[in-house]
């Protein structure tokens, strides 16, 4: 009893930690959560997040949005990322607040906690002392991996499954059995497989599966990794059974999952989105092991910000991956990690230390550039951004840390004095390590972005104020969706604004590539803006909403001769750079 009491304290004290970390990191005391998104200006993957939360709200799931797409609406079953168990959870937070802006902002914040707990859970498996674990889980739920995907990278951010992920990798690596006979569920006199602890950990990996293909797919290669060292060390096919099981039970849940999106498929075939990957993202998208050490951007030690500008400035191939900064701890165990590789047979087989050099040097061999995986790229280009796996490495290098410092705090087991000061030493490196892994944001970027926000809204809604309920919308310029890119000074999906802040139009833009929708206004695009006007009348829209970041200010100039001589109404953005134009 004493022992429950004091893992519940554990984690309490956990949750605390985080709560006052991300209220100051964040800075959040400056945010409307209720009101206005916790990262509304940038653009990018962050406003297809909002998109996923409204259309959780207004239409119950994410695979059906007729409020997008319009004339033919949307249909959602090409996307095939498996992040199933991050949408209900999303689902749940926008559902019982009934407000998908608040439910965003929770569904974000509570990553932090999650990853927390799980990290802290499977550093205690891994026989790390709680004074050990619990700074060092909440350094990893501070990773700069999560800061910087941040909203953007929402779904990548809720990375909380991981840390399971490598406690499994870990105990199967140590010859452990996940799944053993015993008393089963019902019927207690009994010996068998069906038993409480079997079918959690069934479900759990059930449930690692659904947090993304990505990270069900680094599962699966790693479970590889095991199976080819233990042979390589002696062992026999039959002690790889439950490596073998675990595998398959997480790709028969990916399959299960994808079983919408087949069926879907077999009627319509694929979308041009979906089928046109090439596997030179393999490499664009790689792990660069300098990027590793890199600090994060606008490091509070301006040289450390110096260098890192530097490096994104004049060095080849930076994109997402310059998200994979382990921050200064972290680093120094990935280090450990790679000095063990040859020290090996001084180290203990079933030593932690051991085993996470393995793992770290197949992941490093793996997913860097020009490494292996660019041989998996001829078969397929679904999984390209291998940088990701850094969030991997991150785990395995804090591990390696805790294994360090665990070995110096046994030394003071008698020494109570001592442990004291060891404990005080571990509040210093969080400190250190969140000072370091992090970036204050400042209550006025929050002011900055809900005086965007409503003058955005206050826009919309005027057109919604003009237009009758259901009255379709046609956005200029036509922009392929997704990940058209940049048109001029318009920031690609930046035509979702519309759709953000209405709640009864319908808008043309988000009909995914190689569907009829998009199709159609593709074809569209290629006429004359006066014809294009004339067909959008025919068809039923009531207007146009245009943004003139992406034209030239001549093509602004004879395009707003144009649609005045066609349109009945006008209303124009506060800013200038959007408006409106009213058929009827």
């Amino acid at each position: 009893m004493k022992r429950e009491k004091e893992t519940y304290i554990e984690y309490v004290v956990l949750m605390v930690f985080i709560g006052i970390i991300v209220y100051l990191t964040l800075g959040l005391k400056g945010a409307n959560l209720s009101q206005v998104p916790i990262d509304y200006v940038s653009s990018g993957d962050n406003i297809t997040g909002l998109v996923t939360a409204k259309s959780m709200l207004e239409h119950g799931w994410i695979y059906s949005n007729p409020s997008i797409g319009a004339p033919y609406g949307v249909e959602n079953y090409d996307a095939t990322t498996m992040e199933l168990l991050l949408s209900v959870i999303e689902q749940m937070f926008v559902s019982l607040t009934g407000n998908w802006v608040l439910g965003y902002n929770l569904f974000y914040l509570s990553a932090y906690f999650l990853i927390g707990i799980t990290a802290l859970y499977a550093l205690k498996k891994l026989n790390i002392s709680d004074v050990i674990a619990l700074p060092l889980a909440i350094l990893y739920a501070f990773v700069p991996y999560h800061m910087l995907r941040g909203t953007g990278h929402l779904y990548l951010g809720m990375y909380f499954m991981v840390p399971l992920m490598v406690l499994y990798l870990y105990r199967l690596m140590k010859e452990e059995q996940l799944f053993a006979k015993g008393k089963m569920v019902f019927q207690k006199d009994k010996e068998g497989w069906l038993t409480v602890s079997n079918i959690l950990r069934m479900i759990t990996l059930m449930l690692m599966a659904l947090t993304g293909i990505y990270y069900a797919f680094f599962m699966c290669f790693f479970l590889c990794v095991v199976a080819m060292y233990r042979l390589l060390n002696g062992d026999g096919w039959k002690k790889l059974r439950q490596t073998g099981l675990c595998v398959g039970v997480v790709i028969l849940t990916l399959l299960v999952g994808a079983l919408p999106n087949v069926v879907y498929w077999m009627q319509n075939g694929r979308a041009e989105a979906v089928a046109a990957k090439g596997g030179e993202g393999a490499e664009l998208y790689a792990l660069k092991i300098v990027q590793l050490f890199l600090p994060i951007p606008n490091h509070r030690i301006g040289f450390f910000a110096k260098v890192r500008e530097v490096y994104d400035t004049y060095y080849p191939l930076v994109n997402e991956n310059g998200m994979a900064s382990l921050g200064v701890i972290m680093s120094i165990g990935f280090v450990v990690l790679c000095i063990v590789l040859f020290v090996h047979h001084k180290v203990d087989r079933q030593s932690n230390l051991r085993i996470g050099s393995v793992f770290n040097l197949a992941a490093v061999l793996f997913g860097t550039i020009g490494g292996y995986a660019v041989i998996l790229s001829f078969v397929t280009g679904a999984i390209r951004c291998y940088n990701r796996f850094s969030i991997f490495i991150a785990m395995f290098s804090l591990i390696a840390i805790a294994e360090l410092l665990q070995s110096f705090y046994n030394k003071l087991e008698k020494k109570k004095w001592y442990q004291g000061i060891f404990a005080l030493g571990m509040l210093g490196l969080l400190a250190f390590g969140i000072y370091d892994q992090t970036t204050t944001v400042l209550p006025e970027s929050y002011q900055y972005q809900e005086e965007r926000f409503y003058q955005d809204r206050e826009f919309i809604q005027a057109i919604e104020n003009a237009e009758i309920d259901g009255a379709m919308i046609y956005q200029l310029p036509y922009m392929r969706y997704p990940e058209n890119g940049a048109i001029q000074n318009m920031p690609d999906y930046a035509h979702f604004m519309g759709y953000i802040h209405s709640n009864d139009l319908k808008w043309s833009y988000g009909s995914l590539a190689g569907r009829e929708g998009n199709q159609w206004m593709s074809a569209l695009s290629q006429l004359s803006l006066e014809e294009q006007l004339q067909e959008m009348k025919q068809v039923g829209f009531a207007g146009v909403y245009i943004d003139w970041n992406a034209y030239l200010p001549d093509e602004r100039t004879a395009m707003e001769v144009m649609l005045e001589s066609q349109a009945d109404d006008y209303i124009q953005h506060v800013d200038g750079m959007k408006a409106y134009y009213s058929f009827y």
